[in-house]
């Protein structure tokens, strides 16, 4: 009877142990977008098994390996040189050619060139912390979420251990980040067998560059690096010369074109894209000769810019032609980051016009509900609904850049700034659903919408909308595609805090997460009756938020506030003289992709 019992009990314990890391499990997959889903089933289709044969064709070891590059495999397995590999693919019969293979950071296996697999996306290993969730395929194929336990330094290199279980079969598989890029390659710690820790993508990045001038082995029988011998993954051994050159990658097109999207045509689409290993791009506009300026791809960090001459002149012309000039957009951004860019040069914002100098169409709506019901008070207007949308068509032919000062007539109309986020979209069909017209949003921007408050409430209330309220519109000098924000770009919303300063001095930092309407209801109700021309900008409206904790993006605002709340307004407009500057930021404090607004008021000569 006390087996009977102790047995019992035994697998109570073992179902409540099963239940919570099955409840654990869930919750880490709770912080998964589906965007980042996609990415990581998606992925199955670039990991390898690579097996070492002896002379016999017997298996003496195997490991996980992944695409990095069309023709380069990461993989954990300590390879011997005496052996032969054997590479296939998980999700299809047959093998892949070998070419050559060694050790360079991490072990590599250079294959032919798989034109049909693409390689996966990197992220930064550099930004993981404790208690990130980080994620892993199973063999069958179903994603299994873990968190980040800690750091370790092993043969001298910086990993990071792991929640996650991890049995031999895993070792060299991909390890994702909650945006589904990897940040990692699974292994066993030498030292705990039990402890499951994965080398971070900076060593990954480093082996992507392989074969190029000065970095590793090149293709063939070139040198190799900690080949056999168990030498460890920590080998920097540079050559003074490769034996080829990089081999260039292909980039289709989808077959989803602009113009089957602008006239609205259904059915499946198949999309085979090469990206670089960010997936992103950051586009600026440099003053020209020309109004619509020269169009320029600029780094990551902000710090260095090229034109991109060859591939569009000027933005527009490549929202025109997004499905092919955007591929050689990427690669351009790839080889500036990699300071292999011939032609880049210091990025200057002062020099920079906004991003699109003059549009179709600039749309601006009030997407934020606390702005709005504060905004009727201040025009002292009655209850105005807000679903659909409130939106007005605005001033296009003319924006300001980023540091450009701003030419008013009269202190006397009450000149004011308003903080927005907004999007550059596609060519976007007629009475498309708000989830098509998403698909449609090509770039994400920073916004200054100038305001005169004094002549607002006349065009009100008159029932055609602003005219001589809404002077020239100001951007942010950099427009990035969606994929820059990471999470911070979720349900078609900007989830970043617009930090603001006027003349130097906090006055406030609300969150664009609070729209009541994402960019996707925007756009579909903008294209109700009508399509939406590549170029079309459509703003959120000022960002507001329901707590007054955060502060305000415009001055109006602050000021009826201080009418409700203290019951006089004690906040002016401003003066010529004046400066504003507007920064968003990611929710840890650091710098947001699009730059700053930084602008003056001046008098209109």
């Amino acid at each position: 009877m006390k087996w009977s019992t102790r047995f019992v009990r035994l697998i109570q314990l073992a179902s409540m142990l099963t239940l919570y890391a099955s409840a654990a499990f869930s919750q880490d997959l709770k912080e998964l977008g589906s965007t980042a889903k996609g990415r990581i089933e998606l992925a199955r289709a670039s990991i390898v098994t690579v097996k070492m044969l002896n002379e016999r064709n017997e298996t003496i070891s195997q490991a996980e390996g992944f695409l990095i590059r069309k023709d380069l495999i990461a993989t954990d397995l300590e390879i011997d040189k005496n052996s032969r590999l054997q590479v296939t693919v998980a999700t299809e019969a047959g093998t892949i050619r070998v070419i050559s293979s060694g050790n360079y950071f991490l072990p590599y296996v250079l294959v032919e060139t798989q034109a049909e697999i693409s390689p996966l996306s990197l992220g930064d290993s550099e930004r993981v912390a404790v208690n990130d969730p980080v994620y892993m395929l199973s063999e069958s194929g179903t994603i299994v979420g873990g968190r980040v336990t800690g750091s370790t330094t092993i043969k001298n290199i910086r990993a990071f251990s792991m929640s996650l279980p991890i049995n031999a079969n895993d070792k060299g598989a991909p390890v994702f980040d909650r945006y589904g890029e990897v940040i990692g390659i699974a292994t066993k710690s030498p030292d705990v067998q039990s402890a499951s820790i994965a080398w971070p993508s900076q060593l990954l990045a480093t082996l992507k560059h392989l074969g190029e001038p000065g970095v590793g082995a090149g293709r063939g029988e070139g040198p190799q690096f900690g080949v056999g011998g168990g030498s460890g993954y920590h080998d920097n051994s540079i050559p003074t010369s490769v034996d080829t050159k990089p081999v260039p990658l292909n980039r289709p097109r989808p077959r989803y074109t602009e113009t089957a999207r602008a006239n609205g045509v259904q059915g499946s689409v198949l999309v085979r894209v090469l990206v670089d290993e960010e997936g992103n791009v950051k586009l600026a506009t440099e003053r020209a000769a020309n109004p619509d300026g020269r169009l320029l791809v600029i780094s990551r960090d902000r710090a260095m810019a090229a034109p991109a001459a060859g591939i569009a002149g000027t933005l527009q012309e490549a929202l025109d032609r997004w499905d092919e000039v955007h591929p050689a957009l990427e690669a351009l951004s790839e080889r500036i980051d990699a300071g292999r860019a011939g032609n880049a040069r210091p990025f200057r914002p002062e020099a920079i016009a906004a991003p699109l100098p003059r549009a179709w169409q600039w749309l601006d709506a009030s997407a934020f509900p606390s702005h709005g019901a504060l905004m009727q008070k201040a025009f002292d207007l009655p209850p105005i609904a807000t679903d659909p949308p409130l939106m007005y068509q605005g001033l296009s032919h003319q924006f300001l850049g980023p540091c450009d000062d701003v030419p008013l007539p009269s202190e006397a109309d009450g000149i004011d700034f308003e903080g927005e986020f907004g999007v550059v979209c596609g060519p976007a069909p007629m009475s498309a659903s708000p989830a098509a017209s998403l698909e449609c949003v090509r770039l994400i921007v920073q916004i200054n919408d100038w305001s005169l408050r004094g002549l607002g409430p006349h065009e009100m209330k008159t029932g055609l909308g602003f005219l001589q309220a809404k002077p020239s519109t100001a951007f942010a000098p950099v427009a990035i595609t969606p994929d820059e924000l990471g999470q911070a770009w979720r349900d078609g919303r900007v989830h970043m805090r617009l930090h603001v300063q006027w003349n130097g001095e906090r006055f406030g930092e609300p969150d664009g997460g609070e729209m009541n309407f994402s960019f996707g209801d925007l756009v579909a109700h903008a294209a109700r009756t009508r399509r939406l021309t590549a170029g079309t900008i459509i703003g959120s409206g000022t960002v507001s938020n329901v707590s007054r904790g955060p502060g305000s993006a415009c001055i109006a605002e602050r000021r009826v506030i201080e009418k409700i709340d203290q019951g006089e307004i004690r906040t002016g407009f401003m003066r010529f003289g004046d400066r504003v500057r507007m920064q968003a930021r990611f929710d840890d404090g650091s710098d947001g992709p699009f730059g700053v607004i930084e602008q003056q008021v001046v008098p209109a000569r």
